[in-house]
Formats: C-alpha cells, sequence, structure tokens
C-alpha cells in the first residue's frame, strides 16, 4: 500500500464512484478499479460492492477511510510545512475554538499574530467540543480551544489546561436585576433567558451547580450557540444569560452589560487546548499558539479579578 493508491482509495470512498476518481486523479476507470483490486488483495477484505451505479463501501471500507484522512491530511501538511520552509513566505495554521473565544480574545489575537507575520494564513472553524474533536482527530485541524469536557478526551488527543475561571450571569444594563446587589437563584426565573444547547458543556456544568442546590437551571427561551445572538437578544429585552467573561468583557467595559452576583451558584469555566496524540504542530501553529498563551496570561487575571469585583 502506498500513498498515492491510499488517496485513490479514499477518492472512491468520498464519490462512490470510480469514475470520479478517475476524473479526480486524471487516470483511467480501469486503473483506479485495478488499483482497489490489489489494495484489497493487499488487506484481504472486501472494501466495496459494485452496484449499477457506483459501489458502495463496506464496513472494512469505513474503518480504513477514518485512518486513511487522517494520512491524507498529514500529507498534505507535510507538503505545506516543506514549501514554507523552502520559500519562508508561506504557511497556514488551522484551528478550532469555542464561540466565546472566537467572539473575543482569539480572534483579536490572531489578527496581531497575521499583522507581524504577513507571511502567513490562517483557517479558524468556530464550533461547539463534539466538531472541534473531530477537526482535530482526523488530523484537519492542527489544534482546538474549547471548554474542558466533564470526561477526559479520547486516546487519540491530548488537552493542555491553558485557565480556569467561571461563568458569569450577566444582562444588559438597564435590566430590572442591574445593580441590585447579591440575588438568589429564584430571582432569576421570571426573565427570558439564552442559553448555549442543553446537548452542550456548558448547560452541563450549569446544570451540576443548580442541582448541588436542590434547584433546576432556569429553562431558556432561546438556545443558540452563537455569541453574537446570545448578546444581540440580551441588547434588546430583559434575557438573561450566564456566558464566559471573555464573550462580554467589551460590553461590560463600555457599561452595556452587567453582571449579575448569584453568590449560591458559581458555574466553573476550564479552557484545553486539544491536540492530535503524536502528531507534530507545523512550526505556523506553534508560533501562533505561543502568541496566544501571551494574549490570554495578559488578559486572563484582570478580566476575571475584574469581574469578582463588579460582583462583589
Amino acid at each position: 500500500m502506498n500513498s498515492e493508491t491510499l488517496l485513490q482509495f479514499l477518492a472512491v470512498y468520498r464519490h462512490r464512484g470510480i469514475g470520479k476518481a478517475s476524473r479526480q486523479f486524471g487516470v483511467s476507470q480501469p486503473a483506479i478499479s485495478n488499483a482497489m483490486r490489489r489494495l484489497e488483495d493487499e488487506l484481504k477484505v472486501t472494501l466495496f460492492h459494485r452496484t449499477p451505479t457506483g459501489v458502495e463501501p463496506t464496513t472494512y471500507a469505513d474503518i480504513l477511510a477514518r485512518r486513511a484522512e487522517i494520512i491524507s491530511n498529514e500529507l498534505e501538511r507535510a507538503r505545506e510545512e516543506l514549501d514554507s520552509l523552502r520559500s519562508f513566505a508561506r504557511g497556514e495554521v488551522r484551528f478550532g475554538v469555542g464561540p466565546a473565544l472566537a467572539a473575543s480574545l482569539v480572534s483579536e489575537a490572531l489578527a496581531t499574530f497575521l499583522q507581524d507575520h504577513p507571511q502567513l494564513t490562517a483557517l479558524m472553524i468556530e464550533g461547539l467540543y463534539e466538531a472541534l474533536t473531530a477537526g482535530v482527530e482526523s488530523g484537519r485541524l492542527d489544534f482546538a480551544i474549547t471548554t474542558k469536557p466533564i470526561v477526559d478526551p479520547s486516546d487519540e488527543l491530548t488537552a493542555e489546561d491553558l485557565f480556569r475561571g467561571e461563568f458569569l450571569f450577566v444582562t444588559r444594563s438597564d435590566h430590572p436585576l442591574a445593580h441590585t446587589g447579591d440575588l438568589t437563584p429564584t430571582d432569576l426565573f421570571d426573565y427570558p433567558w439564552v442559553l448555549p444547547p442543553s446537548e452542550g458543556l456548558l448547560w452541563q456544568s450549569a446544570k451540576r451547580s443548580f442541582d448541588q442546590i436542590g434547584l433546576t437551571p432556569p429553562p431558556p427561551r432561546v438556545e443558540t450557540n452563537s455569541g453574537a445572538c446570545i448578546k444581540a437578544l440580551m441588547r434588546s429585552g430583559l434575557y438573561l444569560s450566564l456566558v464566559p467573561p471573555y464573550l462580554v468583557m467589551r460590553e461590560v467595559e463600555l457599561g452595556e452589560m452587567t453582571i449579575l452576583s448569584v453568590p449560591e451558584v458559581e458555574v466553573p469555566w476550564s479552557v484545553v487546548l486539544l491536540r492530535r496524540a503524536g502528531s507534530a504542530t507545523s512550526p505556523a501553529a506553534e508560533a501562533f499558539l505561543a502568541h496566544l498563551k501571551g494574549v490570554l496570561a495578559a488578559y486572563a487575571p484582570p478580566i476575571l479579578a475584574g469581574a469578582r469585583e463588579t460582583i462583589g
């Protein structure tokens, strides 16, 4: 099995046909068919069932495709890194990030990093934990920055703690609950809520915190993983939300939003850096990570301390 055969297999698997794969590689259909037969002979399994409209992959093909995708992504990254070393003019950082950080510090850190490194480009994917881990595991992403999961990541990933803090109860500055001092959890139930999806990590953390005091979390009127949508709804009405401090730090500084003090409920927030185990990170990605960690280290303490002073 060589890399070309593996890539041809992946094309047949994705297209569910020999014809499109042959056009992708610019070779004849018999050449692709012969390559697939040799691969099946080598592996001693049937990878595809031929049908009148194309091919249908077997379970063996599904397993091989998962690994082939990783190899394909690694080969592409290797070519990019070699090109970068040859020319010193190219390179790309590919990473994923959770919505709260994507809308604030990570985007700002990326902007300053690219300004200092005009030869580099970036691909930033915003998403929730499950989608980001899939991208890292497959090799499509160099790394991901996301809320720490309740259980340890899979063996295919390594996790590095970046910082810890707390989620904050937030609303717009002229809300009836704003600037009213300490609140009880039940004070929050009379107003509509906008929260991340109930299957996400934030909801799970919030539920555990409310469970500890014998209460059910407030039911959200709106569920969304969009930080921009959360802030827009809070500005437009009497919505409350539970968010990481980075998501609303500018609005709090400008007096547009207020952090509510709810001493009975503490919802911890831990952010981790996820990478694929056993895979080297590109020089461009390592350079951006070093820059990003510097930005987070500079911002995190005053932001969290400021939040505590505001609600204290």
